[in-house]
Formats: C-alpha cells, structure tokens, sequence
C-alpha cells in the first residue's frame, strides 16, 4: 500500500520543515509526499528549492496565489498512491493521526474517511481551533452541512480527509479565480 501525501504549501517558512520531519517520522512508511507551493512570498519557496527538494518526491510551484483547493487539484494528476490525504503544513493536525485514519479503509472498506478534531473530546476546546469564533462557526456550518447533504459528520471542515486514490482521481476539482 502506497499513501500519496498531498501538502498545499502557502507562506510556511516556519513549519515547512517540522511537517516534513512528521509526515516522514509516522508510522506509514511507504508514502509519496507532493507538495503544492501556491506562491510563496516569505522564504517558503527558496527553502524547498534550496533545501528540503530531497525530502518530497515532487513540488509543484504556483505562479499565481490561487488557494488550497487550487493546490490540491495541481496535484491530482500526480498521484501514484492507492490512498491520498491531505496535511496542512501549519502544524494544527498531527502525522501521526494517520494511522487512525486508515484503519476504517482497511477494516471496513471505506473509500473516504474524514478526520475531526472534537470526536473523542470537549467539542469547544480551544486547543483544537484557533479561536472560539472559528469553534463556533465550525459547528454551526457542520450542523448545516449535516442537515444539507443528509450526513451524519462531527467536523465538516477538518483537514483530514483520505481518499481511496480512485475516488480521489475521479473528484471533478475545480476552483473560481
């Protein structure tokens, strides 16, 4: 089993590397790592060049800031895994959580599986969100979501989402610029 990582990279010069050394040090060995630098103006982008190309096995560099789901569809036709996750480089979500994640894939034949940061804990702890409006809004726009697409979900906005690669390949990404 091969897990292509997909990291959407935007102003990191201060994770960049941490992520990296997490993302290598879990427990899933076997892993490609495609990183999507969308435009870069702090140092994030000569970093990669300079340093940390060796870590990944492709970066992809944007020319124009287009976001996330931009970089995620960049790297869409690069995967060569039989699953796909998506880490932030901010360091809010852990690499070793992978595990966790993979598990309902291998046992239950999942084809998609989302991550979330209040199962198993306080819901409004602080220490999971950046702020208690972002706490808030969350569950607000989870409920909906939940009420809107006749789905049961804890956090509709977490990161965490891995794909089997074939579901993954088949999305129709696309985003408004």
């Amino acid at each position: 089993m091969l897990l292509s990582i997909i990291i959407p990279v935007f102003n990191e010069v201060n994770t960049i590397e941490q992520i990296l050394k997490k993302v290598r040090n879990q427990q899933i060995k076997n892993i490609e790592i495609i990183v999507v630098d969308d435009c870069s103006t702090d140092g994030t982008k000569k970093i990669l060049k300079d340093k940390l190309f060796k870590e990944v096995d492709k970066i992809i560099y944007h020319k124009n800031n287009k976001g996330k789901g931009a970089a995620i569809q960049s790297a869409q036709k690069f995967i060569n895994g039989d699953f796909v996750i998506i880490q932030d480089a901010d360091l809010e979500y852990d690499p070793n959580d992978y595990i966790n994640l993979i598990k309902p894939i291998n046992t239950h034949n999942a084809k998609v599986v989302y991550g979330s940061r209040v199962v198993k804990n306080n819901r409004y702890n602080s220490k999971n969100f950046i702020s208690l409006y972002r706490i808030f809004f969350n569950h607000i726009l989870t409920m909906v979501s939940n009420i809107v697409n006749n789905q049961n979900l804890s956090d509709a906005h977490t990161c965490y989402k891995m794909f089997d690669s074939k579901v993954f390949k088949n999305l129709k990404l696309f985003f408004k610029f």
